[in-house]
């Protein structure tokens, strides 16, 4: 995997807000508009109670000349508090990640059990708030919705293995 890495400089600002509202639209409109097969990792991200991107957004693509094409340190230099390295790296030490939607899932078991039993019992109600916690405590990047402009949070987490097939977030494609 070839690799070229785009820091965030420490700033008063919350790096998690300048991926989420600077970098990543762009990422995801430069994936969409060369292909699906970029990936993303974020090597700085913390393990802590609850998920952290870190400073560092990593773009992996298998092709060196696709990577280059997309041009990230022309992309990026606008930002002022972004920095691009320009050199393109072969690696093989990277962490890829999935988007995580446990919260929908359960979501959609309370409606589903509401729906056949009528309302949805205060344990199921406390179920559902606990596992959510969980869910949450993964770090997420706000997008907002090209087609309704509304925003959402997208949960990431590190995906097991290493795979080449990514969706248009640069995320492992379930």
């Amino acid at each position: 995997m070839f690799s070229q890495i785009i820091i965030v400089k420490p700033t008063m600002m919350n790096p998690s807000l300048i991926i989420s509202e600077d970098i990543f639209p762009r990422l995801h409109m430069l994936f969409v508009n060369h292909g699906c097969r970029f990936g993303l990792s974020f090597p700085a991200y913390s393990f802590k109670k609850h998920g952290n991107l870190g400073n560092i957004v990593e773009v992996l693509c298998e092709d060196r000349e696709a990577l280059a094409a997309l041009n990230l340190a022309s992309e990026f230099k606008d930002i002022e508090d972004v920095k691009v390295l320009t050199g393109i790296n072969e690696t093989e030490d990277y962490i890829l990640f999935r988007r995580v939607r446990e919260k929908s899932r359960i979501e959609k078991y309370a409606a589903r059990f509401k729906t056949r039993n009528g309302e949805a019992p205060e344990n199921l109600r406390g179920f559902v708030q606990k596992h959510n916690k969980k869910v949450f405590s993964n770090a997420f990047i706000t997008v907002r919705s090209a087609s309704t402009g509304q925003k959402y949070n997208l949960f990431v987490s590190p995906a097991e293995g290493k795979t080449n097939k990514f969706n248009a977030y640069g995320l492992v494609s379930d």
